[in-house]
């Protein structure tokens, strides 16, 4: 008896789910900077954030990661910031908190990277190649927000609040991250409102850096994915 139309194979599932690994993980990033926020003060809001951005870390090396080293390479620079995540609420040190962000620094830059080598090869664009092209702008977002956070935890009051009121004044850790979160993607977009503000010479250069970065990744990607279009719908016409 034939199987149900609706009804894949494991092996199609498993395939499904590699085409489709950076739409995963743009959902997941859209969770985690566009809907924790509203859970924030909520008695469950420390386990959505530590759940959530677990979610997102290890989509991400699983979606940038083709071959068996670069897997090796990833995991061992994402072991120690996840582990120091999940600490940090719970009397981890300020030093052993820095050492672990930046950990995560580095595996983001590496699984971003690992995702623009895919996003930039010379293949068909497809909506994946497009979801893949946004999550590494988010990646490089989340890479600078633990910039940030490892910034404020080695010089308390680099960043401050409307008000001249401290990010190193926040309870909770995560509190801390959420807000450097927010500010990171202000930055890379250029919004700039305000109610966060660099405080000191290292935060403000890191901020202009990354606000560069934005405009330079836009500019040269876009230009990038439509080079690749043009050049396949050309093909298919000669083909025709």
């Amino acid at each position: 008896m034939n199987k149900p139309a609706d009804i894949r194979a494991p092996g199609e599932w498993r395939i499904a789910l590699v085409r489709g690994r950076f739409t995963v993980l743009l959902g997941l990033l859209i969770g985690l900077v566009g809907v924790v926020p509203f859970f924030e003060g909520h008695i469950y809001a420390l386990a959505l954030v530590h759940v959530m951005l677990t979610a997102v870390l290890l989509a991400a090396l699983y979606a940038s990661t083709r071959r068996r080293r670069d897997l090796i390479i990833a995991a061992a620079l994402l072991a120690p910031g996840l582990t120091g995540r999940w600490l940090s609420d719970h009397g981890l040190s300020a030093e052993l908190q820095v050492a672990a962000a930046l950990f995560t620094i580095a595996f983001l830059a590496y699984v971003t990277t690992g995702v623009l080598k895919q996003v930039l090869h010379p293949g068909r664009v497809t909506f994946d190649t497009i979801s893949g092209a946004i999550c590494a702008y988010f990646l490089i977002g989340m890479a600078w927000a633990f910039a940030y956070l490892a910034m404020e935890l080695q010089w308390p009051g680099a960043f401050t609040l409307s008000g001249g009121v401290s990010l190193a004044s926040l309870a909770k850790a995560h509190e801390e991250l959420q807000r450097l979160i927010y500010y990171s993607f202000v930055t890379l977009t250029t919004l700039g409102y305000g109610d966060i503000v660099a405080a000191n010479g290292p935060a403000r250069a890191a901020s202009a850096l990354e606000a560069i970065v934005g405009q330079m990744y836009v500019a040269i990607l876009v230009a990038r994915l439509v080079a690749l279009h043009i050049l396949h719908s050309e093909r298919d016409r000669a083909r025709e």
